[in-house]
C-alpha cells in the first residue's frame, strides 16, 4: 500500500459556455499617418488596462498598402460612402492548461477619409480628413485590424460580428450631415450635437455595441442568438451555436481547406503520427493569415490529445531565435525569415504555398495503421474534388475514433483508483499498458510514452478517475465512450449522458 504512488495532477479550467462573449475587442493600426509603419493599440474595450499589444505580431510587415488618387471630391464622398474592404482573416490560437484562447481578426483596408475612429478626439481624425480632401493625389492607404479575444472556439460568430462592426461604422459614417460637414467644410449646425458627427458618433455607436455584447452569453446548444439595430440599415446578425457533439472541431473549420486540398493519406497519417510522437511542425508561406490558419487546424487532427499541444500562430523575425525549446510545438512563419536556419531534424515541414510536406527521417507507424488508413482514403480522396466541412468533421470523428480504439480504450484498463492509500488516487500502469502491445505498434507506444504530452494526459485521466471514485459529481463528459465506460465502471447502472466524441474535449 505504502508503494502506491497517484498521478493525479491539478489542470485549469476548461472551456466555460457560461464566460462573456468575449473578454477584449482592438482596433490595431497606425497611431497617425506619418507613422503607418509602426501598429499599435488603437482602441481596447473594455477600457481597462491589458498587456496585450498584437501590432508586430498581426503587421509584422507594417501597416502600408501603398498610395492612392482621387478625382474629385465625388469620389471622396464616394469613398466615404463605402464600408471597409476585409482584406483578409486570421485566427490566432492557443490553449492555456486546458482551457482555449483564440484570437479572431479581420484585417480591412483604410484611407484618411475611412479611418476607423478610435478616440473621442476628433480634431486630429477630421484635420486629416481634409488635408487629403484637398489635395486628391498620393492619398495613403493602409491597413487596420479589428479582433476579438475570447475563449469560445466559434470563427462564424466572431468574424460575423467583426463584419457587422465594420458596417454598423460604415453606417454611422456615411450620414448627410457627416458628408455634409466633412466634404464641404460647412459649420456645424447650432441644434445638433458634436455626438452626431462622425468620429464621435462612430466611437459611440461601437461602444454601445460592445457593451451590449460584452454583458451577453451565449444562447445554449442548437439555439440561435440574434442582434437587431435600432435606426439603421445594418441587417440583423444571427448566429446559431453548434450542436454539443459538434464543438471540439469548430477550431479545424478555418484553415483545414488549405493543406486537406491536396494532402495524401499517407501524408495525412503521418502527420497525425508526428504530432502524437512529439515532433515539432513548422508550417511556412508567403501569407500571413493562411500561416495562421493552418497552425491552428493542425492540432485537431490529433484528438483526443488536442488539448497537449503548444502553439504558436505565427513567430515573427526577431524571436526565431528563441525557438530551440525543448517542448515540441506547432508554429508558423514566413518563408523567407526561415531560409538559412537550422530546423530541428525532428520536424514536420508544411510548405502551405508548395503544397508539400517534409518529415523527420524515420517513421513510426500508429497501432491499426492499415485500418485507419483504409477508413481514410475515401473522405480524404473526396476533399480533393470538392471542400465540404461535413466531410472534414468525418475524417476527424474517424480519426479520434481510432485513437480510442487503439490507445485509448487500452490506457483505461490500467487505472487503479486506491482511496485508503497515504496518498490516495489514482495510478497509471504503464508497464502493463506497453505490454497490451507488440512489434512495431509497442514502438509507437513506446515512444508515445517516452513524450511531454503522454505525461499530461495521464495525469488528467487519474485526476478526473478519482474524482468519480470519491462521487463528488465529476463526471468524463468530453472523453467519449472512454470516459462513459469509465463512469459505468465507477457507478454501475448510472444513466449517463450522450457522449459523442471520443476525444479530451477542453469545452466539456
Amino acid at each position: 500500500m505504502s508503494d502506491f504512488v497517484p498521478n493525479d495532477s491539478e489542470f485549469k479550467n476548461s472551456w466555460d459556455i457560461a464566460a462573456p462573449i468575449f473578454d477584449h475587442f482592438f482596433i490595431i493600426g497606425p497611431n497617425d499617418l506619418d507613422s503607418i509603419d509602426n501598429p499599435t493599440n488603437l482602441y481596447h474595450y473594455p477600457d481597462v488596462e491589458a498587456d496585450i499589444n498584437f501590432g508586430n505580431l498581426i503587421f509584422p510587415e507594417g501597416c502600408s498598402a501603398g498610395t492612392r488618387n482621387f478625382a474629385s471630391n465625388r469620389a471622396v464622398k464616394s469613398e466615404i460612402g463605402k464600408p471597409n474592404q476585409i482584406l483578409d482573416t486570421f485566427i490566432y490560437y492557443k490553449m492555456e492548461g486546458t482551457a482555449p484562447f483564440f484570437v479572431y481578426a479581420c484585417i480591412i483596408k483604410c484611407c484618411p477619409f475611412t479611418y476607423p475612429a478610435v478616440s473621442k478626439n476628433s480634431e486630429y481624425l477630421i484635420k486629416q480628413m481634409q488635408q487629403y480632401r484637398d489635395n486628391h493625389t498620393d492619398v495613403p492607404e493602409f491597413k487596420c485590424a479589428f479582433l476579438f479575444c475570447t475563449s469560445h472556439p466559434f470563427h462564424d460568430l466572431f468574424f460575423g460580428l467583426i463584419d457587422t462592426l465594420i458596417n454598423i461604422e460604415y453606417q454611422t459614417r456615411n450620414t448627410v450631415i457627416n458628408l455634409k460637414m466633412l466634404n464641404e467644410n460647412a459649420p456645424v449646425p447650432t441644434n445638433v450635437t458634436p455626438d452626431n458627427y462622425w468620429p464621435l458618433s462612430t466611437v459611440s455607436v461601437r461602444e454601445a455595441f460592445l457593451t451590449a455584447l460584452y454583458n451577453t452569453i451565449l444562447p445554449v446548444f442548437d439555439e440561435t442568438i440574434a442582434i437587431r439595430f435600432n435606426y439603421s440599415n445594418v441587417p440583423p446578425f444571427a448566429w446559431k451555436m453548434p450542436k454539443r457533439e459538434e464543438i471540439a472541431y469548430s477550431p479545424s473549420a478555418v484553415g483545414y481547406d488549405l493543406i486537406m486540398s491536396w494532402i495524401s493519406v499517407d501524408q495525412y497519417i503521418r502527420l497525425l503520427e508526428s504530432i502524437m510522437l512529439g515532433s515539432y511542425v513548422l508550417v511556412i508561406g508567403d501569407n500571413f493569415a493562411n500561416i495562421t490558419k493552418t497552425v491552428s487546424f493542425l492540432p485537431t487532427i490529433i484528438m483526443p490529445f488536442i488539448w497537449t499541444s503548444v502553439i504558436v500562430s505565427f513567430v515573427p523575425e526577431s524571436m526565431l531565435e528563441y525557438l530551440d525549446s525543448p517542448v515540441p510545438y506547432i508554429y508558423g512563419a514566413f518563408t523567407k525569415n526561415i531560409k538559412g536556419r537550422n530546423i530541428n531534424e525532428n520536424t514536420v515541414v508544411v510548405y502551405i504555398d508548395e503544397k508539400r510536406l517534409d518529415f523527420p527521417p524515420t517513421e513510426i507507424k500508429i497501432p491499426g495503421y492499415l485500418d485507419l488508413k483504409s477508413k481514410l482514403e475515401q473522405p480524404i480522396n473526396h476533399l480533393k474534388t470538392k471542400m465540404n466541412f461535413e466531410t472534414m468533421m468525418k475524417i476527424l470523428k474517424i480519426t479520434s475514433g481510432h485513437i480510442y480504439d487503439n490507445i485509448t480504450k487500452k490506457m483505461e484498463q490500467t487505472l487503479e483508483c486506491r482511496l485508503d492509500a497515504p496518498n490516495p488516487g489514482t495510478h497509471f500502469h504503464d508497464k502493463k499498458f506497453l505490454d497490451l502491445y507488440t512489434g512495431e505498434e509497442r514502438e509507437f507506444i513506446k515512444e508515445l510514452m517516452g513524450s511531454q504530452n503522454f505525461d499530461c494526459i495521464v495525469s488528467k485521466l487519474c485526476l478526473i478517475n478519482t474524482g468519480l471514485n470519491l462521487g463528488k459529481g465529476s463526471t468524463l463528459s468530453g472523453l467519449g465512450e472512454w470516459g462513459a465506460s469509465i463512469e459505468n465502471k465507477s457507478s454501475p447502472g448510472k444513466k449517463n449522458p450522450a457522449l459523442l466524441l471520443n476525444i479530451f474535449d477542453p469545452y466539456a
